[in-house]
C-alpha cells in the first residue's frame, strides 16, 4: 500500500471480514506499508486521517498480490495485481 501524499501519523488498517484478524500500521517516515502473508479471503483496508477513515473491499485470490496506491487528499485509488504466485500465500 502506497499513500501520496503522505502525512505523519496516518495509519493503515487491514482487518479480515471472514475471521479477527487486525493489522495497523503507523506511517512515520513514508507512505508505504507491506502486509504480507495474507491468506486468500476478503480483507478491510482503511487509511485514516485526522480522524477521517477511506476504506476499500480487497478480495485476495489464492497465490495471488495486490498493490494499492492511495491519493490520500482525495481518496482516489489504483490497483495493480502482481503477476507473480508465492508460496507463502497460497494457504
Amino acid at each position: 500500500m502506497c499513500v501520496c501524499p503522505w502525512e505523519p501519523l496516518d495509519r493503515l488498517c487491514l482487518w479480515s471480514l471472514e475471521g479477527c484478524g487486525y493489522t495497523e500500521r503507523l506511517l512515520l517516515t513514508g507512505g508505504g506499508a507491506c502486509f504480507g502473508r495474507l491468506r486468500p479471503g476478503s480483507y478491510g483496508l482503511a487509511l485514516c486521517r485526522r480522524g477521517v477513515r477511506r476504506a476499500l473491499l480487497v478480495r485476495l485470490p489464492p497465490g495471488g498480490n495486490v498493490e494499492i496506491r492511495l491519493d490520500g487528499d482525495r481518496g482516489c485509488y489504483a490497483w495493480r495485481r502482481d503477476g507473480w504466485h508465492y508460496g507463502y500465500n497460497l494457504s
